[in-house]
């Protein structure tokens, strides 16, 4: 994993993903800090109880706080109510909507998206291959797997798997794992970019979803 700058300072844990427990906050490093405004970029692992005392908190100091919502729900979302915050930013006009009720003063500001970088790969120039990267739960590849098995049966291919977050347990042949974290935006490049195909790992969902991944 990449150094962080001199001016990061790492100061939550998140919750289990799995789970939803643990997780927490160095709340005391945090309230002796002088702070002009706390920006909270919110997702389901966050620590959402902790994250709230600590806004209250600020807020009765004079300290304004921004919220970026990232969940894909309300249901998700595990403050007592969005006010507790100056102003919401949303990527689109569809978590507004999904947040009716819950929140208001809300700012659009899009996901931001780096320029398109071509690769010089031949479609197939070594045999058919398939990527995915990235934190996704295990139930999040189940649709692909299942599709792949039978497609397996009229095409070769292998189909390589990054994750940070351990591996996952199917055991196909034609599956190659690695358990690492990527590092560098060049390094994630050159994976796409020695494949066919990128897969997005992602179930048929009622949730917003925005992909980073793409972006």
């Amino acid at each position: 994993m990449r150094e962080d700058e001199d001016f990061v300072t790492r100061c939550y844990y998140e919750r289990d993903p799995n789970t939803i427990y643990n997780g927490g906050i160095e709340y005391e490093q945090i309230i002796e800090e002088d702070f002009d405004a706390i920006i909270v970029e919110s997702y389901a692992s966050i620590p959402y109880q902790d994250v709230e005392k600590l806004v209250v908190n600020l807020k009765d100091r004079g300290v304004p706080s921004y919220i970026f919502v990232h969940e894909g729900s309300k249901e998700e979302m595990k403050y007592s109510a969005l006010n507790i915050f100056n102003g919401i930013i949303v990527f689109d006009s569809r978590y507004m909507e999904m947040l009716k009720g819950y929140g208001e003063n809300f700012t659009i500001i899009p996901y931001p998206c780096n320029p398109v970088i071509e690769g010089n790969r031949k479609f197939m120039e070594d045999g058919l291959k398939l990527f995915s990267f990235g934190r996704q739960p295990e139930r999040e590849y189940i649709d692909f797997i299942e599709s792949l098995k039978k497609l397996r049966s009229r095409y070769e291919f292998t189909y390589k798997i990054v994750r940070s977050n351990g591996l996952l347990t199917f055991n196909e042949k034609w599956i190659i794992q690695e358990q690492r974290r990527l590092g560098e935006t060049s390094e994630i490049y050159n994976l796409l970019h020695s494949s066919d195909i990128h897969l997005l790992p992602k179930r048929k969902t009622d949730k917003v979803v925005v992909s980073s991944t793409l972006c």
